[in-house]
């Protein structure tokens, strides 16, 4: 008896103590420096540090160990079955090892393969919560260390819980950051460090590692829309009743905003609603204020949170522009010169390809920001509309022509050429900008297309046509990255503008 007693006192040790009642509502990590003392966050907000007294744990019965020995069982086939050379995965070709938590990782999905191999995903993912069902009811830490020692340590669950109760197992979260990785060109202000992986952005980025989640698992609807129903549940209970401000946050809300397409409800007004909650913290994280002063302080951007805050806050406002000018609604972040010196700094010193980017998506942004103000104050019937029009298609085909062959192939700025291109050529007549102010009865009953100037009737028929090269443009992309393109809004506006022009 006492030998059991001396084995058993180290395994006590190294248990994780348990999280106080604000950690576990918010689910986040749980720190103490010293036993009995309140963990950091309670202490930071001098609240109250309320520890709940743990539930025993029922005893396993003798029935439930066969079990779970089937259950290890199980997983140590599929482990074997993605390792060998020969397991019928990607064509014959051996995946790579992911030497972080010594798994063969899942093989990229945005092969050639028409089809992709769904079935290894939805084989994991159901072994791996029937696993961690059957381990619930169990005392027995020695299965805990074998299954899940070499991808992350069970403290880290605390931190996204999300992970366990879906049932998310390594292989999978890793096959989805890979993915994401290969979206990025498509939104490049939310970047994923080489160095980063599932278990530690659990730790360090829960809310944008549940983001990235998300959006990375179109091809596995049911769950994405757990993915997605969970990042709701945590952006509620951390932001709106915590009243939380973070990066982490931010970068998670950006991407969420970006492929907003995947949950994406006609007529609901929940796209402009989180975009708020984004411009709001990047006031409260002071970054319109700071960005610029940072960058002016350091010449090098050596610091990892200056560069993400800088993206973010590019991001931001690419966002806050996109989605103003699709539905007409007010601009809540406006252009400021800091943001061009942020995208010239990542330019200057970029960390990723994509770095290059920021300055001319930039650029092009600001652009579409004045020709809607200048139609704005024009008016929809302003008889100066279409000199307007021309004067700014010149502009923009300069633009576009001072660029470098590299920049014009990118589906980015492609976009964003032939988006402000129609944009010119509408010259105000399908959206209205700012305050809708109709013009007065009379003036509606004068207007006709017999009295419509013959200049601006061309423009339309040009918009009609740049309508059509954005949508053959569109046409060329693979039907295998529409998935990773980002919300697709913003190429539904396109048709819609041309059916209203028509």
């Amino acid at each position: 008896m006492d030998n059991t007693t001396s084995t058993d006192s180290p395994r006590r040790l190294k248990k994780a103590a348990p999280a106080c009642e604000k950690c576990r509502v918010l689910k986040v990590r749980c720190i103490r420096h010293e036993e009995g003392q309140p963990c950091t966050k309670c202490a930071r907000s001098n609240s109250e540090c309320v520890v709940s007294e743990p539930r025993q744990r029922a005893r396993v019965s003798q029935r439930a160990k066969p079990r779970l020995a089937d259950l290890e069982s199980k997983l140590a086939n599929i482990i074997s079955l993605l390792s060998h050379p020969s397991a019928p995965i990607s064509g014959g070709v051996q995946p790579p090892v992911d030497l972080d938590c010594g798994l063969a990782a899942i093989p990229e999905y945005l092969s050639d393969s028409p089809n992709p191999s769904a079935e290894w995903m939805n084989q994991l993912y159901m072994a791996s919560a029937e696993l961690d069902e059957g381990l619930e009811s169990s005392e027995n830490h020695n299965t805990i260390e074998n299954t899940l020692e070499k991808s992350w340590d069970t403290s880290t669950a605390i931190d996204a819980a999300w992970i366990t109760d879906l049932g998310l197992g390594p292989v999978v979260l890793e096959h989805l950051l890979d993915r994401f990785r290969g979206m990025a060109s498509y939104y490049p202000f939310v970047r994923l460090s080489s160095g980063w992986n599932a278990a530690s952005m659990a730790e360090d980025r829960p809310f944008l590692l549940l983001a990235v989640a998300a959006a990375a698992s179109s091809n596995y609807c049911h769950l994405q829309d757990a993915l997605i129903q969970k990042f709701k549940e945590s952006l509620s209970q951390r932001v709106l009743i915590a009243g939380e401000k973070d990066l982490d946050l931010l970068q998670g809300l950006l991407v969420h905003l970006a492929w907003f397409h995947f949950h994406f409800v006609p007529g609901s007004q929940q796209t402009y609603q989180y975009l708020q909650i984004g411009i709001s913290m990047v006031i409260d994280l002071r970054l319109d204020q700071e960005a610029a002063d940072l960058l002016e302080q350091r010449t090098e951007l050596g610091d990892n949170y200056i560069r993400e805050a800088c993206r973010a806050y590019l991001g931001c406002y690419y966002m806050s522009s996109i989605i103003s000018m699709s539905s007409g609604k007010p601009n809540n972040l406006q252009f400021h010169e800091a943001m061009l010196r942020c995208a010239m700094m990542l330019q200057q010193q970029p960390e990723f390809d994509t770095d290059l980017l920021m300055y001319p998506v930039t650029k092009v942004l600001q652009f579409a920001e004045e020709i809607c103000e200048t139609y704005r104050f024009e008016g929809i019937h302003g008889a100066r509309l279409y000199i307007h029009a021309e004067r700014f298609t010149t502009r923009l085909e300069e633009w576009w022509s001072s660029l470098s062959t590299d920049l014009r192939n990118t589906v980015l700025l492609i976009n964003g050429y032939h988006a402000v291109k129609i944009r010119i050529q509408e010259m105000g007549l399908v959206y209205c900008y700012g305050q809708r102010r109709p013009p007065p009865p009379k003036a509606q009953d004068e207007f006709t297309m017999l009295s419509t100037p013959p200049m601006i009737i061309s423009n339309l028929v040009k918009c009609v046509s740049s309508t059509k090269e954005f949508l053959d443009f569109f046409f060329t992309i693979p039907a295998a990255q529409h998935g990773c393109l980002w919300d697709s809004q913003k190429y539904l506006n396109g048709t819609g503008r041309l059916h209203s022009n028509l």
